[in-house]
């Protein structure tokens, strides 16, 4: 635990070393630099300035979302390095419908050839981030000489393209993708998205030159690696609309009728599927159902949040960037609040002012093209969180790169001051970075930053009690237990998820054997009874069954009884959760209090429910095998498809891998 959440020692060395050693690379940098191509030295520079930028944090822990899907996951922890350990680790996620193996992957890796300690997987995403901002140096050199006028110099294009990924590389608000190492999702997903990009732009690059060379390659490459980033998170599959943007500004379909064609009919598709969810609006209700939002109020808030968005691209503010941002009020109409109409007519201005110079200044519609693609999956209709800085990884390219190409263009009139101003905002951004990778140094002052910079965050003070609960654990220290109680207290009645920071605190009193404050259940119960259901509401009940179910806590009958039937009896509860909930009981019942009839009676009705889920059926034959009654079970077992599609086992791998043990074990006493 302690390596997990904090080893100061080591910290502060890190730190100091990163201090000391900064000088010696800018010296072995200039040494470098001297010998090596204009292309090799900016390269090399991003390189340099990236990792020293980055460097004070690689001393940080994991945090916040690392926990669940990362240090919690014991299936990440490869016994050995054979296919089934590998395939088992890679399915082991449950963020998002395909189940992001390949990051999954690379985090099993990271374990088995380093350990669990954060600094090689911290120093894994440096090495990522920094691979993508030469990608991106590439990809812009491809495409700037498109995308600027004519009557600019090979050279201003060059520099343009080198000024843009230096300063994506060190923006700060890149930082959450590459500290937060979950987030290594999104930044090796852009790897391949990047890479794909520049596939597709050197072949239109060939086909308008005349020069048709391996096409089928090129072609292969485009599809594989945006194949390989939707292994890594969803938001990959913005790729086509991405490559829309490039062909629109950079190729304007020359040479690729069928490209037009193809584009014209995914238009037209689109625009159906938009006007079929128009029409039946019930399809997004149900998607929204455990949100306190709708889909309109989502979409209109993100317009908002795509300018709030924007000036931290053109104008960053480390004060203002956080992990968790809990003050954005919801647009319930075009006029309340009335920044949401004018965040709307902005946006439509500069799609238009886009259009209409997009033969004479093609990078304007390009930079809002991209930034506006980019954000399509994750800041519109689908039922997310509202903010996260982590989204503009990608999408951030086309807004620095039409300030960058300005800026370069503005130093070719003035070289003196524009050279200062370029260098200027370089160490700004470098210095930034590294104020907020200092800051992530530590899983202590991380936390309490987020909590200072947003004390009215519930998920802030959340996560600061639950890292100092962490502590509480390695140490047994009680001014640890104490301030995680009080952060957790403070957390509750901020906002609308008091089930999570009451069931901690819950929990916190059952592992250390002392009398749970009754008005902590009475408020839990009634959070539980008549809030909106949602999965983070619900799975705190799991918490509870969890805690005892690893011997953690006591077993607590009456309270986690009490718990499910508050949730049971909630009138929004749907048909789905009210069956999840069932068959939590019914774990409970069997492996807490080894109690084989009553999981019997309590599965049995989850499976009326839901009669056509078969992983119910599943844990109801499970059931009744702990019960010996071997002819009910087998003949269960015969309701189940006699072979899972490959889709099933691949979204339910855990399911599947419990279907083969029950049937080996009923094979074995037959």
């Amino acid at each position: 635990s302690r390596n997990i959440v904090r080893r100061p020692a080591a910290s502060n060395a890190l730190r100091f070393t990163a201090i000391r050693c900064t000088p010696r690379f800018a010296v072995a940098y200039v040494f470098l630099a001297q010998r090596m191509s204009t292309l090799a030295r900016l390269i090399l520079g991003i390189f340099f300035l990236g990792f020293v930028a980055y460097l004070p944090g690689l001393s940080g822990g994991f945090a916040f979302d690392d926990f669940p899907n990362i240090v919690d996951n014991a299936s990440l922890r490869l016994p050995t390095l054979d296919v089934d350990a590998l395939l088992t680790a890679a399915l082991s996620s449950e963020s998002g419908p395909l189940r992001r193996p390949l990051a999954s992957l690379s985090f099993a890796l990271n374990y088995a050839l380093f350990g669990p300690h954060p600094f090689s997987f911290k120093l894994t995403n440096v090495a990522i981030h920094l691979a993508n901002g030469a990608l991106v140096y590439w990809l812009l050199l491809l495409l700037m000489p498109r995308l600027l006028p004519a009557s600019w110099s090979r050279q201003t294009t060059v520099r343009a393209a080198g000024l843009t990924a230096l300063v994506w590389t060190l923006h700060p608000l890149n930082l959450t993708a590459v500290l937060y190492v979950v987030q290594r999702m999104a930044s090796l997903a852009t790897t391949f998205m990047l890479l794909s990009a520049i596939a597709y732009s050197k072949l239109r690059a060939d086909v308008v030159a005349g020069t048709r060379t391996a096409v089928l390659r090129k072609w292969t490459m485009v599809i594989v690696c945006g194949l390989l980033g939707l292994a890594c998170k969803e938001n990959a599959a913005v790729l086509p609309l991405l490559l829309l943007v490039i062909e629109i500004t950079a190729f304007r379909f020359v040479g690729a009728r069928r490209l037009a064609r193809l584009a014209t009919v995914a238009g037209l598709v689109g625009f159906v599927g938009i006007l079929y969810l128009v029409l039946h609006p019930e399809i997004l209700a149900r998607n929204f159902a455990e949100r306190p939002f709708t889909a309109g109020e989502r979409l209109l808030t993100e317009i908002r949040i795509l300018v709030f968005y924007l000036g931290q691209i053109i104008f960053p503010s480390p004060g203002r960037m956080n992990l968790f941002h809990a003050d954005w009020n919801l647009s319930t109409s075009l006029w309340e609040p009335w920044t949401t109409a004018v965040a709307v007519l902005f946006w439509l201005s500069a799609l238009i002012a886009g259009w209409l110079h997009r033969q004479r200044f093609p990078l304007l519609l390009f930079a809002v093209g991209w930034y506006l693609a980019g954000h399509v999956l994750e800041s519109t209709v689908i039922p997310l969180d509202l903010i996260y800085e982590h989204r503009n990884y990608l999408p951030g390219i086309g807004v620095l790169s039409l300030v960058c190409a300005m800026l370069i263009h503005w130093r070719e009139r003035a070289p003196r001051i524009g050279n200062l101003i370029c260098v200027g905002i370089v160490v700004i951004l470098a210095a930034m970075t590294a104020y907020r990778a200092w800051q992530w140094s530590d899983p202590i002052s991380l936390a309490v930053t987020e909590a200072r910079h947003n004390p009215s965050s519930p998920r802030a003070r959340y996560e600061l009690g639950r890292i100092h609960y962490r502590m509480y654990l390695a140490d047994k220290r009680p001014a640890d237990l104490s301030a995680a109680r009080r952060e957790l207290e403070a957390a509750i009645g901020l906002g609308n998820e008091d089930a999570v920071p009451l069931i901690g605190l819950i929990n916190s009193y059952l592992f250390t054997r002392e009398p749970v404050p009754e008005s902590l259940v009475t408020k839990l119960k009634r959070d539980l009874n008549t809030q909106l259901p949602n999965q983070r509401r619900l799975h705190a009940i799991y918490s509870n069954i969890e805690c005892q179910m690893e011997k953690s806590c006591p077993v607590a009958l009456d309270l986690t009884l009490g718990l499910v039937d508050a949730g049971l009896t909630n009138p929004r509860l749907t048909d789905a959760a009210k069956a999840t909930l069932l068959e939590w009981l019914a774990v409970y019942y069997i492996n807490v209090l080894g109690d084989v009839p009553a999981a019997e009676r309590v599965i049995k009705d989850a499976t009326l429910i839901r009669p056509d889920d078969w992983s119910l059926r599943l844990r109801y034959a499970e059931v009744l095998v702990a019960k010996k009654d071997w002819a009910a079970a087998r003949a269960e077992a015969t309701t189940f498809p006699p072979t899972l599609n490959a889709w099933r086992r691949y979204t339910q791998p855990a399911a599947a891998r419990r279907l083969a043990t029950l049937t080996t074990q009923l094979a074995e006493i037959h």
